[in-house]
């Protein structure tokens, strides 16, 4: 499995993961980052195609292997 750095996100891109993984919905994430709801959608969009993922667990459980977040950021 490739390293963290070989997916090349973004830290925005990470940060929106990782919100994610921590039970907020697109609409939070946008009021926490004062984002857009459509521009979160875009980030979790390429984080998805970056991860090569289909759905919002898999990129958690992806990220968490691959060592790009840890449970302890993940626990709220």
């Amino acid at each position: 499995m490739r390293k963290a750095t070989e997916y090349c996100l973004t830290e925005r891109q990470k940060e929106v993961l990782l919100l994610i993984a921590q039970g907020l919905t697109e609409q939070a994430v946008a009021y926490k980052l004062n984002l857009s709801k459509n521009t979160v959608k875009y980030h979790k969009k390429v984080v998805f195609q970056k991860l090569k993922v289909r759905s919002v667990i898999e990129a958690i459980i992806k990220a968490l292997k691959i060592g790009l977040i840890s449970v302890q950021e993940i626990n709220v």
